[in-house]
């Protein structure tokens, strides 16, 4: 997994939300990764497939460390992610395989998918590059 050099880097601040938030101990964020956040503990860590909003962003690198200290995420806004694959504007995006990265969103099975749209894709977006999302509408 590598995020894209420009991923995390808010376009828009206009109705932004960034807020403070510690990370699962002993684990590594990636200023541009998605996060959600960690049950056990409380704590943020990169998203998986699957996972379940809701979602933020990583607007600061954290190493892994056992006393994290609190990193700035954000909650709401137009921010650049790295998808994982190809995603067209307009269309919704959801965690990726790759930890930390968008998908495109695929048609559920059922309702429960609802549950893991990340954002809206507000251009097309190249597998590996970063591209502009909206996030937490």
């Amino acid at each position: 997994m590598a995020i894209a050099s420009d991923g995390g880097q808010v376009m828009r601040e206009f109705d932004f939300m960034e807020i403070k938030g510690l990370p699962k101990a002993s684990t590594a964020i990636t200023k541009g990764e998605v996060l959600v956040r960690y049950t056990t503990d409380d704590g943020y860590r990169p998203s998986f497939a699957n996972a379940h909003g809701p979602f933020f962003v990583a607007l600061e690198t954290a190493a892994s460390s056992a006393t994290p200290s609190e990193i700035k995420v954000l909650k709401r806004g137009v921010v650049k992610l790295t998808a994982d694959a190809t995603v067209e504007e307009g269309q919704w995006v959801v965690p990726g395989t790759n930890q930390g990265e968008v998908a495109p969103y695929a048609s559920p099975a059922g309702t429960t998918k609802l549950a893991s749209i990340v954002g809206v894709a507000l251009e097309d977006i190249t597998a590996k590059a970063a591209g502009k999302v909206l996030i937490g509408y």
